[in-house]
Order: structure tokens, then sequence, then C-alpha cells
């Protein structure tokens, strides 16, 4: 409730009050927060159903009928040119290659969205299963030069980690941050990301060996699609 905003004013500066003594409730509280940011983002938004908006305009707007005409309108019987067959066929050809090419689209884009939401509902497993664990370790990073929050959330195992950022600048146009894994001097790409419009960004660490053969996680300014080696100074930098 605390994390939802909606207990009173009372409640809640008596929790507050609370947890300013009690350093286990405040790191649990600090684990769970975490779990609405990562929703927000890893979840897609909701569609309207195919449709709704025609059903909608119909009950809205319902349509009459047009009256009949008074009296019948005579066809009239007209030549068919002997031209018109091959252009029908030639028209059906067209529209089949046409459709052909929307299904493939349509196809592909849906094959696109169903392995985004695969990944989505991956991370977010990934995410409640880190975050669920007992003796999870939360670290605040402290705020870098340009006013990003860094924190990291290490499995007691080791073998799986949170970082996260909030209020973080998006890069210089034409540029995108690069996250790295450093151990020794040596560093290791993780992802190219661009924070969204609030500044927020989370990414899940699982290495193979765990994230206990690393010693540091920095970010630099890359060009698009990333380097293979941080190639400008750390925008941030800090201890795993």
């Amino acid at each position: 409730s605390y994390i939802q905003g909606v207990l009173d004013a009372g409640e809640e500066a008596t929790l507050r009050q609370h947890l300013a003594n009690c350093p286990a409730c405040a790191e649990e509280i600090a684990v769970y927060a975490e779990i609405p940011n990562v929703l927000n983002v890893a979840v897609p938004a909701a569609t309207l159903p195919v449709g709704f908006s025609t059903r909608l305009l119909e009950r809205a707007v319902p349509i009459r009928a047009l009256p009949s005409p008074a009296t019948p309108v005579r066809s009239r019987a007209r030549s068919l040119p002997a031209r018109l067959p091959w252009a029908v066929a030639a028209a059906c050809v067209v529209l089949a290659l046409a459709l052909g090419g929307w299904n493939w689209q349509l196809n592909t884009k849906l094959n696109r969205q169903e392995l985004e939401l695969a990944q989505r509902r991956s991370t977010v497993a990934g995410v409640v299963d880190l975050l669920g664990r007992p003796g999870v370790i939360v670290r605040d990073a402290g705020v870098s030069e340009d006013g990003t929050r860094t924190r990291l959330y290490l499995s007691r195992e080791g073998d799986l980690a949170m970082v996260v950022f909030d209020g973080m600048p998006p890069p210089p146009q034409g540029r995108v941050y690069q996250l790295w894994l450093g151990d020794s001097g040596e560093t290791e790409s993780v992802a190219t990301f661009t924070p969204n419009a609030s500044g927020h960004w989370f990414r899940l660490l699982s290495p193979t060996g765990g994230v206990r053969g690393y010693q540091n996680v920095g970010v630099s300014v890359e060009p698009p699609g990333g380097s293979p080696k941080p190639t400008t100074r750390w925008a941030i930098w800090t201890g795993l």
C-alpha cells in the first residue's frame, strides 16, 4: 500500500518514521519499490480489440437505410469489350501481389511483436525472481555528474544482478549509451540503450558464470550500434 501510494497522510507519516529507524524494513521497501518501475517499462500497453472503434460508432450514430426508388431503374445492356477479361485478369494479378506483400509484412510484424512480448515476459520473470530471493543486496551507487542515480540489486548467490538508472538525460543526438561490465581493466559489452522519457532504464545482468567475476559496471556514450571497446570517458563507472 505504501509503494502504491494509497495510505492516508497519518499512516504514511507513521510508516516513514518507522522506516527511518528500521534499516531492515527500509531495505525491504527499497527492493519492492522497484517492481512498479520495471512493470511500467517491461509490460506493453494494452490495445483495443479489432473493430472496437467501428462498433462504437455504429452504436453512437445509427445508420438509416436509404429509401427505395419509386420506380425501378432499367439496366441497359452493353456489349463487353473484347479486352475486358484480360484487364480483369491483370488487375487480379496485381491485387494478389499486393495482398501477398501485405500479408508478408503483417506476419513479419506479428512475429516481431511476439518475440518482443516473450522477451519482456522473460525480463519480468527474471526481475521477480531476483527481487524475491532472500538476502538480495541493494546498493545505491549515488548520483553521477549528469544527475543519474544508479542502483544495483545483486543476488546473494552472485548469479544474477540488476542495474537501474533514474534521472538519466538522453544521450547526445546521433549517439546511444552503452552498458559495460568491467574486470581487471577489461570490459565486456552488455547492451546499447536509450532511457525512456522520464530518464529510467534497467537491465538484468546474468552473464555466463554469474556476476561475481566482474568488479565494475559502466556506461559510455557511443555511436549507434555500439563499439567493441569504450571510445569516450565514462559517463557512469561504479563498483559491482
